[in-house]
C-alpha cells in the first residue's frame, strides 16, 4: 500500500532537519554542480584533466555530513524515495530537486570531482538510495538484492528489517506480512524466494539473513522433520573426507589416546597444532557453541551432481536483465525446484554431542559435535564458512545429512565479507573458487537450515 500511496504522489518532500553553514553550502555546491553539468551537456561540452572541480574539499565535507544525518538512516524512507516520481530535499530554508543530488552523485561516479581517494560519500545511505532510485525506473530487484544494502538502515520493529523493503520486490507480491508471526516463519518465507533464485548462494543468504534479523530467529525455531511442506535447494561442494576423528585436547593428551599411524599422518598436516589448540581456546570461550548442530531427522540429504563453481559463474554473468529477467534454471536450479519424495534413510542421530576434531583428506582440522565418522564427506558452500558433514547411504545412493562442523580460517586466508562492502568478516573459513569442484545438490529441512546457517 506504501508502494502507490508514494508512486502516485505528484512530489515527495523530504525534511533533513534543520539549516547549517555547512547544509547551505552543501546545498549550494550541489546545485553548482548539477547546473554547470547541464549547461556542459547541452554544449556537448566534456570534462577532462583540466577542467575538473578541485580544490572542493570543504564542500565535499559538507556534503559528507549531509548525507549522515538521521534521516538517511531509517528504513522506511526507502520506499518514499525510490518510488516517487518527484523528490524534493528541503533543509530548512534550502532545498533542491532530487534530480540536482543524482546529477551531483554522478559526476563523483564519473570522476569529474577531485575527492583524493575519499569515496565516504559514494558509501553512504544517501547514494545508495540514489543508485536505488535511477535503478528502479527500468528494473525491479528482488528482496534479497535489496535487503543487501539497506540491512544496516534503523527501525524499531525488527521484522520491518524485511516487511519495509517487501513492497519494492518484484518477487514478494504475495509475501505475507503479519506481525504476530514469528521471526522464524519470516526466516522461512525470504528463504523460499532466495531458494527459487539462486540456490548456489542459500546458505551465503541464510547466514546473512540470521545476523540481519539480529540473531534472533533460532528463539522461535521449532523442529519440522517430520513435515513434508518443502525442502530447501542448495548448491554445495564435496571438499573432502574425513581421514582422522578424535576427541578435542592438548596434545599430550591427545597422543596418549591415537595409534602410531594415526600420529604419523597428523605431522604430515601443516598447522594442525595451532588449529587444534586454536579451536581448544575457542571451546572454552563458547565461540563455536552454535554453530554445533546435529541433524534432526532423516528428510534432508544430498546427491552428488550439480554445477562446479566456474559453471555456476558463468549462469550468473550470462543471467538476463530488465523486468522480465527470470534465468532459465539448468541443474542444479532444475533438480532442486522439483517436488521430491525424501528417501527412507537410516537415521541414528549422536546423543552425547561432545566436540570432537578431525582432520580431512586435505590435511585441515576442524571440529564438530555431530556423531562424525571416517569415510564422512566434508560439504562447503560459495562465500559461506557453513561446513555439513555428509554419510552415503549405499542403499538409495544418497547422503544423509550428519551434522555441522567449522574448520579455523587457514593461514594467509583472506577475510570474507558476509556481504558486499561488508565491513564483517566470516568468523571460520571459507572455501576457495578452486576447492569448488565436485558439486553437492542438497535439499534441506527449514529447521537444518536453520541451525546449519546460524
Amino acid at each position: 500500500m506504501m508502494r502507490q500511496i508514494y508512486e502516485r504522489a505528484r512530489r515527495v518532500v523530504i525534511w533533513l532537519g534543520i539549516q547549517s553553514d555547512e547544509s547551505s553550502l552543501a546545498f549550494n555546491f550541489m546545485k553548482f554542480i548539477s547546473s554547470d553539468r547541464r549547461k556542459r551537456s547541452m554544449k556537448s561540452e566534456k570534462l577532462n584533466g583540466a577542467t575538473k572541480y578541485v580544490g572542493v574539499q570543504e564542500e565535499l565535507e559538507a556534503v559528507r555530513k549531509l548525507c549522515q544525518r538521521p534521516y538517511w538512516q531509517r528504513l522506511w524512507i526507502v520506499q518514499e524515495v525510490i518510488v516517487s516520481q518527484e523528490a524534493e530535499l528541503h533543509c530548512g530554508e534550502e532545498h533542491m530537486p532530487w534530480d540536482d543530488f543524482t546529477v551531483f552523485q554522478k559526476c563523483l561516479e564519473d570522476g569529474d570531482i577531485e575527492r583524493d581517494g575519499d569515496d565516504r560519500i559514494q558509501k553512504s545511505s544517501a547514494f545508495n538510495l540514489d543508485q536505488y532510485r535511477v535503478y528502479n525506473r527500468t528494473d525491479y530487484s528482488n528482496l534479497i538484492e535489496l535487503l543487501e544494502p539497506f540491512s544496516s538502515s534503523l527501525c524499531f520493529e525488527v521484522r520491518d528489517k524485511i516487511y519495509g523493503l517487501v513492497g519494492l520486490a518484484r518477487d514478494a507480491t504475495d509475501f505475507r506480512i503479519d506481525y504476530s508471526r514469528s521471526l522464524y516463519d519470516i526466516f522461512i518465507d525470504v528463504m523460499g524466494l532466495q531458494d527459487k533464485e539462486d540456490c548456489a548462494l542459500l546458505m551465503a543468504c541464510s547466514q546473512f539473513i540470521q545476523q540481519m534479523l539480529k540473531e534472533e530467529v533460532g528463539k522461535s525455531a521449532h523442529d519440522d522433520s517430520f513435515s513434508l511442506e518443502r525442502l530447501f535447494g542448495a548448491l554445495g561442494y564435496g571438499t573432502g573426507i574425513v581421514k582422522m576423528v578424535f576427541e578435542l585436547s592438548s596434545e599430550p593428551t591427545l597422543f596418549q589416546t591415537i595409534s602410531t599411524e594415526e600420529k604419523n599422518f597428523m605431522q604430515s598436516c601443516e598447522d594442525w597444532r595451532r588449529d587444534v589448540e586454536l579451536l581448544l581456546q575457542w571451546e572454552r570461550n563458547g565461540r563455536f557453541a552454535k554453530r554445533m548442530h546435529v541433524a534432526s531427522g532423516k528428510l534432508s540429504h544430498a546427491v552428488t551432481g550439480g554445477m562446479t563453481f566456474k559453471e555456476y559463474k558463468r549462469v550468473r554473468i550470462s543471467k538476463s536483465q530488465g523486468r522480465d529477467r527470470t534465468p532459465m534454471k539448468p541443474v542444479p536450479w532444475g533438480q532442486l525446484n522439483q517436488a521430491i519424495s525424501p528417501p527412507d534413510l537410516v537415521f541414528t542421530p549422536s546423543e552425547d554431542k561432545i566436540s570432537r576434531c578431525f582432520i580431512d583428506s586435505r590435511g585441515y582440522v576442524g571440529v564438530t559435535s555431530c556423531g562424525i565418522r571416517t569415510s564422512d564427506t566434508i560439504c562447503q558452500f560459495s562465500a559461506s564458512d557453513v561446513v555439513a558433514i555428509l554419510r552415503w547411504q549405499e542403499v538409495h545412493s544418497c547422503y544423509s545429512l550428519v551434522g555441522s562442523a567449522v574448520f579455523p580460517i587457514r593461514r594467509n586466508e583472506a577475510d570474507t565479507p558476509i556481504f558486499k562492502d561488508s565491513n564483517e568478516t566470516f568468523q571460520f573459513s571459507v572455501p576457495t573458487a578452486e576447492e569448488c569442484v565436485k558439486p553437492i545438490s542438497l535439499w534441506l529441512t527449514a529447521y537444518d537450515l536453520q541451525r546449519l546457517t546460524q
